[in-house]
């Protein structure tokens, strides 16, 4: 028999396939096509042809395909086949190397597996007892198990993601344009499905490298578009060894400062990032320390880095004005403590120094201090 399906981009091709035994023994099944431009082949051995109809005892399956390096198994039985009610399976995944099947997608290597049991009537298959990871070495694990109560239609899925990513490409293609490039990913989450989409609940991320630090927790939506993130809700806790690595996010002003320490509550009401309860320090453990809060304003930006708007209470503080002096390369003499406030107001094109304080010097030798407002605005361009 051959048997030929195509598609406006695709052909599925069935060449030889062959069941044969006699009424009363297991019939043997062989099959051969192409698929995607691959070979495949099914083999394997189905329950009597007379036992369809005739019911005493369940019916056997067993069957194997392999397409490229991937093979699939399915091994058990069918209550009524003749309906295809009853089912209890168990099914197997197995792809060496899965760069092999999905690299036109995605930079991803390792070996996946999988193991299920198929349950329930052939219009309301669930998977149940799901266990599958994708490993490679010390870069890659990440493992998923739960089930999903109705597989046509995604309904009921409950499933658990944990592991860990160490590759740097992998990491950049995940990860959106303009954000930095991490070397380290840890994940656990809850997955359930809505409606065309996926919820991801418990969700607690690690990103790292040998700059930056941020742990995420919360729940976000996830559906298939450019900007994936619906409803998200994350608290995130940032770690610093430097001031240039966030520097992007706060208006590209800040100078390098040392290591900078904060948290953040992260946002999508819509389609952009909104960043509020920002409580940010630059210069942790330094003479000079910068603190930026967003207080009741905020900070908006689109998947890609650029900033919409921007309202943070700036906030610097020096022990001693020759640190300030000195880490500005000018000439001052000493006067003690000095304290300076601002509000940064803006986007990525225009940013605005509004109502700027400043205090300077010891109220017992010397004291400058100044009160207004001041508008300074910075046109910033990127290459």
């Amino acid at each position: 028999m051959q048997l030929i399906l195509e598609s406006d981009d695709q052909a599925y091709t069935l060449n030889n396939f062959v069941i044969a035994s006699d009424r009363h023994a297991p019939l043997e099944v062989h099959g051969a096509g192409k698929f995607k431009g691959h070979d495949f082949e099914i083999n394997g051995y189905l329950g009597p042809l007379a036992d369809i109809y005739i019911q005493d005892s369940p019916y056997p399956v067993s069957l194997t395909a392999s397409w490229q390096q991937a093979q699939l198994s399915i091994n058990g039985t069918i209550e009524d086949p003749d309906d295809g009610e009853g089912m209890d399976l168990v099914g197997e995944i197995e792809i060496p190397e899965i760069a092999d099947i999905f690299a036109k997608n995605m930079p991803l290597k390792g070996r996946l597996h999988s193991k299920f049991y198929i349950k329930g009537d052939l219009d309301e298959l669930a998977l149940a007892e799901i266990q599958a990871s994708i490993a490679n070495k010390e870069l890659l694990n990440l493992q998923v198990t739960g089930s999903i109560g109705n597989l046509l239609t995604q309904e009921q899925t409950e499933l658990h993601l944990s592991g860990f990513a160490h590759d740097a490409g992998f990491l950049k293609w995940l990860m959106p344009d303009n954000s930095p490039h991490f070397h380290s990913l840890k994940i656990d989450a809850d997955i359930n499905t809505g409606q065309d989409e996926y919820i991801l609940q418990n969700l607690k991320i690690n990103l790292s490298n040998k700059q930056l630090k941020i742990d995420l927790t919360g729940n976000t939506r996830i559906v298939q578009q450019a900007q994936p993130f619906r409803s998200l809700e994350l608290q995130a806790e940032i770690s610093s060894r430097d001031t240039v690595t966030v520097k992007p996010y706060l208006g590209n002003i800040l100078p390098e400062m040392g290591p900078v320490k904060g948290s953040v509550r992260i946002t999508t009401p819509g389609k952009d990032l909104i960043l509020r309860n920002i409580d940010l320090l630059a210069g942790v453990e330094k003479e000079i320390q910068l603190t930026a809060k967003s207080g009741l304003g905020y900070l908006s930006m689109d998947w890609h880095g650029n900033i919409s708007q921007i309202a943070l209470d700036l906030a610097l503080k020096a022990k001693h004005s020759s640190e300030l002096t000195s880490f500005l390369e000018i000439e001052h003499p000493e006067i003690g403590p000095v304290a300076i406030t601002a509000s940064l107001k803006g986007s990525s094109e225009k940013i605005m120094l509004e109502d700027i304080g400043l205090k300077a010097g010891n109220k017992d030798v010397y004291l400058i201090q100044a009160d207004g407002r001041i508008s300074l605005i910075l046109i910033l361009r990127s290459n």
